[in-house]
């Protein structure tokens, strides 16, 4: 089996080795092949992952793309792209797809799309202080209105900033994010008309998700 990385000395001998052997143990225990794993391993490389971050990162990569139904290049992709904007190491993979897949469960649209917002908002959401979970919080907020891919990103981008200097951060402005809270119950402003902290939005945001999720199994039941 070859991985088609470039000969460099990270993947030379007892390196190439470990990757040898972990590509033929997730084509025993994934729906993916050992050929197909060897090509994930490969993207990541691409994308500047060592050694012992691929190996530590290739199993979320795979469960990611067979929960999504992405390609696994996509997939390797957003994952490595956005680890990267919100300084996550390999040892977070895990954590970053299973956000990932919830939130493609939970609001409307899917892994690739997210991805695709991902590219546009990570790194401002990074610099204020969000993490994934407050990001695909609030993507999946904005999806919910229809808004997705690289224009949800354009529009959540601009919201953060506004919000960041509460500058210009208006009902008109912030759009459908602000409209959706609402719904929600929840309030982007306070008794005095200033923009309440974002990540105190989103977490009300959240609690407000998930009873109404709660709230409508119950009546389906």
């Amino acid at each position: 089996i070859g991985l088609g990385i470039p000969a460099e000395p990270l993947f030379r001998s007892s390196y190439f080795k470990k990757l040898r052997d972990e590509a033929i143990n997730m084509g025993k225990s994934t729906i993916f092949t050992a050929q197909e794993s060897a090509e994930a391993m490969k993207y990541m490389a691409i994308a500047g992952w060592k050694t012992e971050e691929i190996l530590a990162g290739i199993k979320p990569v795979l469960d990611l793309a067979a929960a999504s139904g992405e390609d696994l290049a996509q997939v390797s992709d957003i994952l490595t792209d956005g680890m990267t904007a919100f300084g996550i190491s390999a040892q977070g993979a895990g954590r970053f797809a299973d956000v990932l897949t919830a939130a493609a469960l939970n609001a409307n649209t899917d892994v690739g799309k997210m991805g695709e917002t991902f590219k546009y908002v990570a790194p401002i959401a990074n610099s204020l202080g969000y993490s994934i979970e407050d990001t695909a919080t609030a993507i999946g907020l904005i999806a919910d209105s229809g808004i997705k891919a690289s224009q949800a990103g354009t529009d959540l981008r601009s919201i953060f900033s506004r919000l960041a200097t509460n500058v210009g951060a208006s009902k008109n402005q912030l759009g459908a994010l602000d409209v959706l809270t609402q719904e929600l119950g929840v309030a982007f402003y306070d008794a005095s008309g200033k923009t309440r902290p974002f990540i105190d939005v989103l977490n009300d945001a959240r609690i407000a998700r998930s009873e109404e999720r709660r709230v409508g199994k119950e009546c389906r039941s």
